[in-house]
């Protein structure tokens, strides 16, 4: 079953899962978030997805709808939210810690240190840009939902 609303299969198991089935849908479930992290990523270069964007505000919303599906959708919710959280944070874009380990990867690499000015502009340009991402956001989620004084 399908939920269009927040955008994620909500599925229950009638009996529970052994031990190993249910690490392998752990680990099915990891790998289904990690592909759509890449498809909705990739999707917002070509200048598709923008309209599935959200911050706070459809975060909130989103998870109210989701528990009036029962406490198991909302921690399934809130679980894929963490990992694609994480995978987001894993990726090397200057002011996450991918790029970081993409500094230290090629400075192995190379085995010559990347002077730290050249380190510190790049990633204070990366977070200007998450910033401005932030913000962009954030007004795309007060024009969705009518001002944050009409969530109140």
């Amino acid at each position: 079953d399908v939920n269009k609303d927040i955008g994620i299969d909500i599925y229950t198991f009638r009996d529970y899962l052994p031990f190993g089935r249910g690490l392998k849908q752990a680990f099915i479930d990891f790998k289904d978030s990690f592909l759509l992290i890449g498809k909705a990523l990739g999707n917002l270069f070509i200048g598709k997805g923008f309209e599935n964007l959200g911050g706070p505000i459809a975060l909130f919303q989103q998870s109210a709808l989701a528990l009036e599906y029962g406490v198991g959708t909302f921690i399934y919710l809130w679980g894929a939210i963490s990992v694609n959280l994480g995978i987001f944070n894993l990726l090397p874009f200057p002011g996450l810690d991918g790029w970081h380990l993409l500094v230290v990867a090629i400075e192995g690499i190379t085995k010559k240190e990347i002077p730290n000015k050249v380190k510190s502009i790049v990633s204070m340009i990366g977070m200007i840009l998450l910033f401005v991402l932030m913000g962009v956001v954030f007004i795309k989620d007060i024009i969705n939902f009518g001002g944050i004084i009409g969530l109140l």
